[in-house]
């Protein structure tokens, strides 16, 4: 009897400390997963208070708030009562265990709050959320206050016209999305654009698109273009690379005289978040003689960002160009809706011969990015496959882009948008 007896205290004992470390194992490891959640609570919140009003991107503001408010019931969520051991049980027996957590801990590959695309640190930031969001993370961060207030009129033009729902789609294709949108004061179009490019890194993108000599050289072979750039520097903030001033030179066509832009550019770069916008517009800083040679047509306003998607790169684009003069409104919004698919087939060429095969894109798992500045709802993928498995077309007709454009030789090489 009394072996006996010690025996079974022995198992007793022995189930009860194996319990107690499995219920502390346990709260360690709830404590973890809700130190996740929390840090992810609190990131997602950051962006949500990037924005500015409740009407500032609505779509993404609504996967944040969902996303925030999945995350809180998580937390809230009680833990289940735990069993009680089981008296004078052998190894054989069911012994009492900790409930499941009401959080659960994230899986060995998971990712930390700062790697979460939701995160303004991550790579793939802008492609899940939208040029919108990122630029009001810039604003909130306060990277580019300072570095953006010359052209600070330019750049809150920009995030109004990233909060409009008037733009209507003129092409969606996989690596190339245009929409316009008249604006009320010039009656030229706003053209808004994406173009991806596959396998490329977002630096390599953006210096074969910012640095002006590489750039001329590669669009007047791939794009046509004949214009000249020249660099003015004698202005007090002129910085290389980040406070910059240009003299863009088209060349007339046949009756249609040149056009020449004094734009103003200022950038900003993030490699580590691989990250890099411009925004451009008139330059006021400088004093530059008109020529009677051209016609000094004016940009309204510019945003161009680099940004990485999973397996490749991308541009944004959203411009607004005045070329004045007596040029028809028409003409030049029919030009400026055909040019960007021109420009894109140029870029895929000088990324392909221009860059560095060394340099490598970022990968992920998410979903193309539409040009309203959030991920592609599953009826955005299905309108892009059906277009994507017909003829490209310019609100519904059908002659391609390309059939378009040659159709009006007068225009051929004249780029009237200042991409």
């Amino acid at each position: 009897m009394g072996c006996g007896g010690s025996k079974e205290d022995k198992h007793t004992a022995q189930n009860t400390a194996r319990i107690a470390k499995l219920e502390a194992a346990h709260a360690q490891l709830e404590k973890r997963a809700q130190n996740r959640v929390q840090g992810e609570i609190a990131y997602l919140e950051a962006a949500l208070a990037a924005f500015k009003s409740e009407e500032d991107a609505p779509e993404a503001r609504r996967i944040l708030e969902s996303r925030v408010q999945v995350l809180r019931k998580q937390l809230e969520k009680p833990s289940s009562p735990k069993q009680a051991p089981s008296p004078g049980g052998d190894e054989g027996c069911t012994v009492g265990v900790p409930s499941t957590p009401a959080v659960h801990p994230a899986p060995p590959d998971s990712k930390s709050p700062a790697e979460m695309p939701m995160c303004p640190d991550h790579p793939f930031h802008t492609h899940e959320l939208g040029v919108g969001a990122t630029l009001r993370a810039l604003q909130q961060r306060g990277d580019a206050e300072q570095l953006f207030r010359p052209l600070q009129t330019e750049f809150e033009r920009v995030l109004t016209e990233l909060d409009s729902s008037a733009y209507e789609s003129i092409l969606h294709q996989e690596e190339l999305t245009v929409e316009g949108c008249q604006d009320e004061t010039t009656k030229f179009m706003v053209i808004k654009t994406v173009d991806i490019v596959p396998g490329a890194n977002v630096a390599e993108l953006f210096r074969i698109c910012h640095d002006t000599g590489l750039r001329t050289r590669w669009e007047k072979k791939w794009v046509g273009s004949e214009k000249t750039v020249h660099t003015m520097t004698d202005y007090d903030t002129y910085e290389e690379g980040m406070d910059e001033v240009f003299l863009f030179q088209y060349p007339g066509i046949m009756f249609i005289k040149g056009r020449e832009f004094l734009d103003r550019r200022l950038t900003h770069r993030d490699a580590r978040r691989g990250l890099y916008v411009v925004i451009q517009g008139v330059a006021t800083n400088v004093d530059k003689p008109k020529t009677k040679k051209y016609i000094r047509a004016e940009t309204v306003f510019q945003c161009t960002m680099w940004y990485a998607v999973p397996g490749g790169a991308a541009v944004f684009n959203l411009i607004l160009g005045d070329p004045k003069g007596n040029l028809s409104t028409s003409m030049v919004n029919h030009q400026s809706k055909v040019h960007p698919v021109k420009w894109h087939k140029g870029l895929l060429s000088a990324y392909k011969h221009v860059a560095s095969s060394d340099l490598k894109p970022v990968v992920g798992p998410f979903k193309p990015l539409s040009p309203q500045g959030h991920r592609r709802s599953s009826s955005e993928d299905q309108t892009a496959e059906q277009q994507e498995s017909n003829p490209i077309t310019i609100h519904s007709r059908s002659a391609s882009l390309d059939d378009v454009t040659n159709s009006s030789p007068h225009l051929h090489g004249l780029s009237l948008i200042h991409i």
